[in-house]
Formats: C-alpha cells, structure tokens, sequence
C-alpha cells in the first residue's frame, strides 16, 4: 500500500501544531499586553479609554493568560498521544505483497502440417501477466469537491495579530498624541457679535454682554454637553441668555489676549478616538495672572452667545462680573464623567 496518504497526515498533523503554537504564543502576547497597558496607566493616558473599562481589560488579559496555559497543557498532551501512535504503526510488520503475476503463457503452437503446409500457428501467448501488485492507492487528498480547504500555516494571520503587542513594547502611540489633537481643537475662532437685536454684543459698565432687555435673575449650574446643545437652537439660546451661570472646566488662555481665556471638557464616550471636545469662551475684567493650561477652574458669570465667524456656529460666551468670580478649585476624580 503506499505512504504517500501517510505522508500527507504527517504534514497536515505537524502543520496543525504549528498553527496552534503559535496561537498560544500570540494570545500569550496579548494578555501580557493588556495587563501592562492596566498597570502602567496608559489605557488613559495613551488611548483615553474611559475608567469604567479598565478592569474589563485587566480581566480580559487575566483570562487570555489562564486559557493559554490550558491550551498549552492540552496540545502537549496530544503531541504526546500522537508521538506514541506513530511509534506503534511503526513497530507492526509490514505483510508481504501477493504477487500473483499470474503470467500463463498458453501458447498452443499446434503446427498442422497437412501436407500443404499451412502451419497456422496459433501462437497466441496470452500472457495475461495481471501483476496486480495491490497497488490500488485511493489518493484521497483531502479535496472535497468545492469544499476544499488548506490547512496551511499562514503566517500573515498572526503578525496582523501582534500589533498591538508590537506598539506596546515601542511605547507606541507616545503621550503627546492627545494633547496634539486637543490643542487643534482649541483653537482659537474669531467671533461675530451680529447685528440682530437680540445678538448684539455690548460692553457696558458692569461687564455685561447681554442686552438689559434680556438679563434674567436666578442662577444656572450647568453642564458643557447642556450648554453645548442650548448653543445649537435660537430658541434655546433666548431661552437661557442672560442667565448667571456656574462652571467648571480646564482653563487655557487665548493667545495673545490676557482678559479672554477658554474652559472646557473633553467628553468620552469610550475611548480617545470618539472624545468631543467641548468649550466656552470667559471675559475676565482684568489681565489674568496665576493661571497655566489645564488647571481646574471655577467660574460664576452671565451668559450671553456669539456667533463664529463664517460659520454658522454659536459659541458660548461667559463675562465675569469681578475677578472674585474665578478660582482654582480641585479636580474631579474623572474629568471625563458628567461632562
């Protein structure tokens, strides 16, 4: 019988280990990955991934780590059952091949001789010589029809894999990435005050930028997505002009204006790469002092809107009544909840 089915379960039962090697190895990798990324705080840091699904990753990796150790325990045992089951084909005696090459030659060469010679010679030899060594070989190649599948080992499947374990280990993305993106979405606008009646930004001698017709009592503790959503609508932002409001925000001065300065939320729904940035535009009535990028400010002031230049966008725009009305206060334990 011939061994070349045999040879083609050798390959395919060696190929199969090797995919499974190297499956372990890259699960291996990032477990080990995502625990790094835990413990070394870059799952905010570098990816801006919220708190909440910190210990998910942790957890994650944890199991990844356990699941490869079982893994690894069963492939060694089916290497093992598979060494012996070769070692056991091995040592049985091969039987011998039946070669009945049953060559019967009947060759009749019965001469005639009538006189007349016609000796037909019927010499027919038929020397059937079947010789059917049993060669019959079925060659089932592991080709079903259409359903042929290789099971080859393709390595491209795994160095797609180990990206993020490769960025791991190069410290990859760096720190300044967010900070790159944030500082673009700061950036500073020129604002149109308008010409409607109702939009008319003024400077009068309490600091107000809001129509007297339009100033409301009572005061306004609010969030940047609610006054980003009041900004979007004309009515909304009637209905709440003229407000005192109180926020909270990091604090980053304009360029080149030491009375004017931004507040802001960076909002997170998952991770960095869905964050918005959310802003307001405050009026100081003196030059600030004391202040760097990023602190935790408080402010109190009222509220008025603007329109962006070219756009058609509105910016809030909140003027202090006194410099009383600012103050650093501590930061939230997560900036990035309750924007």
């Amino acid at each position: 019988m011939s061994h070349s089915h045999a040879h083609a379960e050798a390959n395919e039962e060696n190929t199969y280990f090797l995919d499974q090697l190297c499956t372990i190895a890259v699960c291996g990798l990032l477990g080990f990955t995502a625990i790094g990324l835990y413990l070394k705080g870059w799952l905010t840091a570098k990816f801006g991934l919220i708190e909440r699904f910190h210990v998910p990753v942790f957890a994650g990796g944890i199991t990844l780590l356990v699941l490869v150790v079982l893994r690894s325990l069963a492939i060694w045992r089916m290497a093992g059952q598979a060494r012996a089951a070769h070692t056991h084909s091995e040592e049985k005696p091969v039987p011998k091949k039946e070669e009945h090459s049953h060559g019967h030659e009947h060759s009749h060469d019965h001469e005639h001789s009538h006189g007349h010679e016609h000796s037909h010679s019927h010499g027919h030899e038929h020397a059937h010589a079947s010789s059917h060594g049993h060669e019959h070989a079925p060659k089932h190649n592991h080709s079903h029809g259409d359903d042929a599948h290789d099971h080859g080992w393709a390595p491209w499947q795994y160095a797609i894999l180990i990206i993020p374990a490769v960025l791991y280990f190069l410290e990859l993305p760096r720190d300044g990435y967010n900070m790159t993106r944030l500082d673009a979405d700061l950036k500073d606008v020129e604002l149109d005050p308008g010409t409607a009646s109702k939009r008319i930004a003024f400077a009068s001698a309490a600091g107000s930028m809001v129509l007297p017709a339009f100033k409301k009592t009572g005061q306004l503790n609010l969030k940047f997505s609610e006054l980003s959503r009041v900004a979007a609508t004309q009515r909304s932002r009637e209905r709440l002009e003229g407000y005192t409001v109180v926020l909270e925000g990091h604090f980053r001065m304009i360029p080149g204006k030491d009375k004017e300065f931004q507040l802001f939320r960076v909002m997170v729904n998952c991770c960095g790469t869905d964050s918005i940035t959310l802003k307001s535009r405050i009026v100081a009535p003196e030059a600030l002092q004391g202040y760097a990028y990023m602190d935790w400010v408080k402010i109190e002031g009222e509220l008025s809107f603007q329109k962006v230049g070219g756009k058609d966008e509105w910016m809030p725009v909140i003027t202090l009544p006194s410099m009383a009305n600012i103050q650093k206060v501590p930061p939230p334990a997560d900036p990035n909840k309750d924007v």
